[in-house]
């Protein structure tokens, strides 16, 4: 029986190799490189993954999953992204169609707004809101662009994006409780097409953020230094 981590970790790996021709300056980092997880505990594990990416100063997180269902039918790639609205998370909740695990979210309805963690969290994501919006956009584009099915760009108060001092997506790769898609998951094919659309999608975000950077040195009088590429940090 095939396990999502094995999808997942495999899916890392492919994005990390595609990543060394693609644009080899980039540091790529994955949060484990077994089958073994962070923490036995799902919250503090999505925590770590989160610090790990902190400590490195990272652009980018990216959080690799595949979906399940109760409807075999479902299918179609998702990329979600960090919210702390609680209509936004209810009405996203809703209509996901997944079976979602708990220690997957925050649930910020239940946590108090004046908590240091939370204004830190609100901080983080008004900042990074931009940022998150734009890869989320490219990676839906990029998936479609290799004829997968799009659900769209949605969000959540995931764990892992909660702790995230810089900018990070969720993506959700396919359904596993789809027998066609769990079989172009697990294929070579599937791996190199969704491996490629990600690895498309993380070059053209970095570039973007290398301009934007180039563009504010250029306004600084006397002062324009070359932007330093921070690690991509790949969760599986």
């Amino acid at each position: 029986k095939t396990k999502e981590s094995d999808i997942n970790l495999s899916m890392c790996k492919a994005i990390k190799a595609q990543l060394a021709v693609k644009m080899p300056s980039l540091e790529v980092i994955l949060t484990r490189e077994t089958d073994k997880a962070l923490h036995e505990d799902r919250n503090i594990d999505n925590k770590r993954r989160a610090e790990l990416a902190n400590d490195k100063g990272a652009d980018l997180l990216l959080s690799i999953h595949a979906n399940a269902a109760d409807n075999k039918s479902v299918n179609g790639t998702e990329v979600w992204i960090l919210s702390l609205d609680e209509d936004t998370l209810r009405q996203n909740r809703k209509n996901s169609g997944a079976f979602v695990d708990e220690g997957e979210m925050m649930h910020v309805e239940n946590i108090s707004k004046s908590s240091l963690g939370y204004i830190i969290a609100l901080s983080n994501q008004m900042t990074n809101d931009p940022f998150n919006n734009t890869f989320a956009r490219i990676a839906d584009t990029k998936f479609k662009s290799k004829g997968r099915h799009s659900r769209g760009v949605k969000f959540n108060d995931w764990t892992v994006l909660y702790w995230l001092n810089g900018p990070g997506a969720l993506v959700e790769l396919g359904f596993m409780t789809n027998p066609d898609e769990l079989a172009y998951m697990t294929s070579e094919r599937g791996q190199d097409e969704l491996a490629d659309a990600l690895a498309d999608a993380i070059v053209q975000f970095i570039n973007r953020l290398d301009q934007m950077a180039e563009y504010a040195a250029s306004g600084a009088e006397g002062q324009g230094s070359s932007p330093t590429e921070e690690p991509a940090v790949e969760d599986a």
